[in-house]
């Protein structure tokens, strides 16, 4: 083998590999996840927050529960709480909870009770997150409430 093919061959090993590990550095398959926005945020006062809202058929749907419709909403956490999420429904809702990246940190279906769901969620790091609420079954529709509170 020349001295000039083997320059090329390890010049192509090396572009691979910067390649590969880059593809790898940016979360595996991540990178492509477009998130939807939130369409509100939950102040919390006193360590303690409320929304009321409607999944309907003109929302979007989930980015991991693809047949479901479903809200996002922000919330700002604080480190080292502890947050309980509650979601009551008349139907089998879904609650998950993202950091602002879209890296889902939590998800529950039915740990509220009946087919309600509630998520006891340890805060690392402070900043924003995103609280999803969707449903079990696709094409689901309804009014919820999402209560939050610290423990």
């Amino acid at each position: 083998m020349s001295s000039r093919t083997r320059q090329s061959l390890v010049a192509f090993v090396i572009s691979a590999s910067i390649l590969l590990a880059s593809t790898y550095a940016t979360g595996a398959g991540d990178k492509d996840k477009k998130l939807s926005p939130a369409i509100g945020k939950i102040a919390l006062k006193d360590g303690k927050g409320e929304v009321k809202g409607k999944l309907d058929a003109n929302d979007p749907k989930d980015a991991d529960r693809k047949d479901m419709y479903c809200k996002i909403y922000s919330i700002k956490l604080e480190a080292g709480k502890t947050y309980q999420f509650d979601c009551k429904s008349d139907w089998d809702n879904w609650l998950r909870i993202e950091d602002a990246k879209g890296k889902q940190l939590a998800e529950d279906d039915d740990s509220g009770g009946g087919t309600d769901a509630q998520i006891i969620f340890e805060c690392k790091t402070a900043g924003e997150y995103r609280i999803i609420v969707t449903s079990y079954d696709a094409a689901t529709t309804g009014d919820f409430i999402v209560t939050v509170a610290t423990k």
